[in-house]
């Protein structure tokens, strides 16, 4: 198995995404695909610090995708922006793709 991403990747540093934007590309996820196959890549390159709305915001998406059944990861995360996860005790609720 691959820990390559595949489809649906979202680079954060490259769009800036709504709460609304957000579930209109978790419900083209579900449309267009099944099963095990529904996810979403946050690709976090190049971030290396996150505001409190910031981090606010991640933790809505990923509720929200799993409400909805779609798995999302977090993939290129800096070793800073793990160690920020572990401090605001954040790091077991993502997904983090190594």
């Amino acid at each position: 198995m691959s820990n390559k991403p595949q489809g649906n990747v979202i680079k954060l540093t490259d769009e800036k995404i709504s709460r609304k934007g957000y579930k209109k590309l978790v419900d083209t996820v579900i449309k267009n695909t099944s099963g095990r196959n529904r996810e979403i890549n946050l690709d976090l390159s190049g971030i290396n610090t996150m505001t409190t709305q910031e981090l606010s915001d991640l933790i809505y998406y990923m509720n929200y995708a799993k409400k909805q059944g779609v798995k999302l990861c977090l993939i290129y995360v800096s070793a800073i922006l793990k160690h920020f996860f572990e401090l605001t005790r954040t790091d077991n609720f993502f997904v983090i793709r190594v």
